[in-house]
């Protein structure tokens, strides 16, 4: 922040959340964001029902959790994004050098506009996914989840290639898969994986990105899997393909190996 000149950085990123606190709720589909500055400890600022959620997942100091009251929530005449400007200017931010990100999912322009609107007397800068360029630098116990989150995408598609048949729905398969992504091993569970495992069978096949339907498989079609794993966020995707009536294949040493080799 000092090398960009950003005296407040204002993040609209769930993940940056979570490296920043340990934020860890369903809550991104309403108004929320985080600020921290060069003089203000990351706080977090959202929905009243959801600092519970922050008491019991971050490291946050009740002062530094700041609710916008529920009257706030899908209302034409407020936004919360008008609170959020008010408890900045209390605390004496406006008129600084203010970062935000301008090409995220959930920092809304109507919420960016309030923002900008209630602090007037400051500077507003694209701060260029800064945060995000500094989670690249993976920590050891980051590298001991991305392990441990190759191990499961290495148990995902295994299932789906022990689970593959003809006269088997593609629902049913992917049902199986995400039960095996979420649970992980005895040792240690699995969050949702941040893209959803995805199979293209037949036609689909020669695509990307569709979701599964109801037919069965066939013999000799071709189906291509985009799954993975995830622990504590920290998630790892695999893809590969597959042939009906082919003997299932065996990736768990592959995906072991794999998973004791990140570096």
């Amino acid at each position: 922040m000092q090398i960009k000149d950003i005296d407040i950085l204002v993040t609209g990123d769930p993940a940056n959340f979570n490296w920043l606190s340990g934020y860890d709720a369903w809550s991104f589909y309403t108004p929320q964001i985080m600020v921290v500055g060069l003089r203000l400890d990351p706080t977090w600022l959202g929905r009243e029902m959801d600092v519970g959620a922050a008491a019991f997942t971050t490291y946050l100091p009740a002062c530094e959790v700041i609710p916008f009251p529920e009257n706030y929530v899908q209302q034409k005449e407020v936004h919360p994004a008008q609170f959020m400007a008010e408890w900045m200017i209390l605390r004496g931010l406006n008129g600084q050098r203010v970062g935000y990100d301008s090409d995220v999912y959930y920092l809304t322009p109507m919420a960016v506009g309030h923002l900008k609107s209630g602090l007037f007397k400051s500077t507003w800068v694209d701060s260029w996914h800064l945060l995000n360029w500094l989670r690249l630098t993976k920590s050891s116990a980051e590298i001991v989840m991305l392990k441990q989150a190759a191990f499961i995408a290495g148990l995902s598609i295994q299932t789906a290639y022990d689970r593959l048949r003809p006269v088997v729905r593609q629902c049913d398969l992917m049902a199986d898969v995400v039960a095996a992504q979420i649970r992980g091993t005895p040792e240690f569970g699995s969050d949702q994986t941040a893209l959803h495992p995805l199979v293209f069978s037949g036609e689909a096949a020669s695509t990307v990105h569709p979701l599964w339907t109801d037919p069965a498989f066939e013999k000799d079609q071709t189906v291509a899997f985009e799954l993975g794993g995830c622990r504590k966020r920290y998630n790892v995707g695999l893809a590969r393909t597959a042939h009906i009536g082919e003997p299932p294949k065996i990736l768990i040493s592959t995906a072991k190996a794999v998973s004791e080799g990140m570096d």
